[in-house]
């Protein structure tokens, strides 16, 4: 009975060191600049370029290669201007957390097209500041929802398990891919922060209006796939 019990225990440990990764999931770096199209980017942007990066996870629902992957995806975008030609400096900063599906289909077993959409959240900060410590810094946060569609390639370092069936193994690659990121309109009025000294003192915050980042995407980053 005992004997049958460590024979048992033996099967499972030896099922699952046998078990490999079936490439199936795969983490991503990908920078890119924003070209923006909303008037609103000038509040903090002069060029109403941002530069932006954006870190993802992404799992295989099917077959590594060819099908359906989701992923989640945290990106940073920003940009920091002097404001007016003053001795202000403004600087707008935004993150976006999304959900999102992609579709791969290879036309060798390197060379894979994409196609990816998703849904997420955005939260902008902007800040106008004083250089030197000229004048009080004034501020606000606000959110938004977004979405994105892109098409793109990734170009996948290749190796011999790509040729088997179970796709097990290891690599690493490039992606390029361009698209639309769009956003809801987010409201920003800019306040210097509360004192306790200033209770007294009325702080009216200056509206700037609404800042969409509705943009064209091109980006280009490094994968590793396992």
């Amino acid at each position: 009975m005992r004997s049958s019990r460590y024979l048992l225990a033996a099967l499972a440990i030896g099922c699952l060191f046998a078990s490999e990764a079936r490439a199936n999931n795969e983490i991503s770096l990908r920078l890119s600049s924003l070209s923006t199209v909303d008037r609103g980017v000038d509040a903090f942007s002069t060029s109403r370029q941002l530069l932006s990066a954006e870190l993802s996870y992404a799992r295989a629902l099917t077959h590594p290669q060819r099908g359906l992957w989701v992923e989640a995806a945290w990106m940073i975008s920003g940009s920091k201007d002097p404001l007016f030609g003053t001795q202000l400096t403004a600087q707008g900063t935004f993150h976006t957390f999304s959900l999102g599906a992609r579709f791969t289909w290879p036309l060798w077993s390197w060379l894979v097209p994409q196609a990816r959409a998703g849904v997420g959240l955005i939260v902008g900060r902007i800040i106008v500041d004083g250089d030197g410590g000229v004048g009080q810094p004034v501020s606000d946060t606000a959110y938004g929802l977004a979405v994105y569609a892109l098409a793109g390639v990734q170009f996948l370092l290749p190796r011999r398990w790509m040729r088997r069936e179970d796709q097990s193994g290891f690599t690493v690659g490039f992606v390029i891919e361009g698209g639309i990121l769009a956003t809801t309109a987010m409201a920003f009025t800019l306040a210097p922060k509360a004192d306790e000294e200033l209770r007294q003192i009325p702080l009216n915050g200056v509206d700037v209006g609404d800042v969409s980042l509705t943009a064209g995407v091109f980006r280009a980053g490094l994968l590793v796939r396992f």
